[in-house]
Formats: structure tokens, C-alpha cells, sequence
């Protein structure tokens, strides 16, 4: 499996295709229980991070906490463009996991689903699954697992590819895509955490396999 092949010359980078599962739809009450970032640079391999996240940091469930995985994390994220589907409230938890740890997040984002409504107007839906299916991931179903946060950081990635296609006759599309790029009005701050207290915890499937075709392409 290849990642999929991006327009540069189009985008800002370099690009976190990142996903989150959590509890809930509010960041200031509701946790992250999963996270998956895959950083994206032209001639640059690909690199990623998956793990399931533990909100009482590890006590019950033995998962690492949001705080265990920032020196992971923050080489992936740092100077990076997050790209998702619905990238603002994605940015929202990340900023609130990381406040509750004393830092913030501040790094700039492009949502897939406001590039879709800019790019592909009067779609019936544009659920990541609909747009997907119709642009084609090229993702063998399953291949990563039965719909976890790496695949779906796979398909953010492999949308956007696709939703650029579309349009890479449009002259206007480097401007397009950047009039899209959100960014905060505060920068990034890390807390101060030293070392990293538990490895990254993937969930329970197939996590060496798909790791070794997601990063050796």
C-alpha cells in the first residue's frame, strides 16, 4: 500500500493527517479515548503514530494518557498543517488535552469537509465514508483495521488527494486551498513534560502489519 501521491505545489506543508475518537462532542468535558497522526512532507517518508488514550492516564485501563504521548507527538505535530475532517473541532481536543496538561494547541488546520463543499458542490452527503467511496481511498477495506483511527487518518490523506484531482486544472486551487488553511490566534505551547512515561498503546488488530505497508509504502 502507497500513501497517497499529494500536489505539493498546492499545499502547505508539512501536512498531520490526523484522527481522533473520543467520548463525546464537547472538548471542554469529553476526552480523547484514540488517536492516530500520520506526518506527510514531499520527499519525506511518512511517519505515524497511533495509540489508544487514556483519560484517567493510565490508572484503570493501562493505556498511556494524552500527557505520556506529547513526546511522541510532538515531533509529528510541530510545524505542521492537521488535515481531517472536521478539522476545526478535531483542533479543539487536541487544544483541551493539552491545557489540562498546562500547554495549548495552536497549529494551523485545513478541514477536508470545507474543501468538499468548496470543491464538489450539491453532493447528497459528504460524510468521510460517502466521499471516500465516491473519490476512491485506495485503501483495501480492512487492511488497517475495522474502521480505527489509523485507516481513517489514511482516508483524510487519501480524500484530500482525491478532492485536488478534481479540480488540479483549476488555476485558482493553490489559492483555494490555503483561503481554507484556519489559523489561531496563539500559538502552540507545549507543556513540560520530560520523557514519555508509557509507549503508545495501538488498539488490539493487525497494528505491526499495517504499520510496516503504511511506512514503507
Amino acid at each position: 500500500m502507497r500513501m497517497p501521491s499529494l500536489p505539493w505545489k498546492a499545499l502547505p506543508y508539512p501536512l498531520v493527517a490526523l484522527d481522533l475518537d473520543t467520548t463525546g462532542f464537547l472538548p471542554r468535558r469529553d476526552r480523547v479515548t484514540e488517536i492516530a497522526v500520520i506526518r506527510l512532507a514531499p520527499d519525506e517518508p511518512p511517519r505515524w503514530l497511533e495509540s489508544a488514550v487514556s483519560p484517567d492516564g493510565g490508572r484503570l485501563s493501562g493505556a498511556p494518557g494524552f500527557v505520556n504521548l506529547i513526546p511522541a507527538l510532538r515531533p509529528l505535530l510541530e510545524g505542521a498543517v492537521v488535515v481531517s475532517h472536521n478539522a476545526a473541532l478535531d483542533a479543539c481536543f487536541l487544544s483541551a488535552e493539552l491545557e489540562r496538561v498546562g500547554g495549548r494547541w495552536g497549529g494551523p488546520h485545513l478541514c477536508t469537509l470545507e474543501l468538499a463543499h468548496q470543491l464538489c458542490p450539491d453532493r447528497l452527503s459528504y460524510s468521510l465514508t460517502a466521499l471516500s467511496r465516491e473519490l476512491g481511498s485506495g485503501l483495501e477495506p480492512g487492511l488497517l483495521g475495522d474502521g480505527n483511527t489509523l485507516q481513517r487518518a489514511w482516508e483524510h490523506a487519501a480524500l484530500l488527494a482525491g478532492l485536488l484531482r478534481l479540480s488540479e486544472q483549476d488555476h485558482k486551487l493553490t489559492d483555494i486551498v490555503r483561503s481554507l488553511v484556519r489559523l489561531p490566534h496563539y500559538p502552540t505551547s507545549w507543556p513540560p513534560v520530560v520523557g514519555s512515561l508509557m509507549r503508545p498503546q495501538p488498539r488490539p488488530h493487525d497494528d505491526a502489519r499495517a504499520a510496516r505497508q503504511v511506512n514503507e509504502g
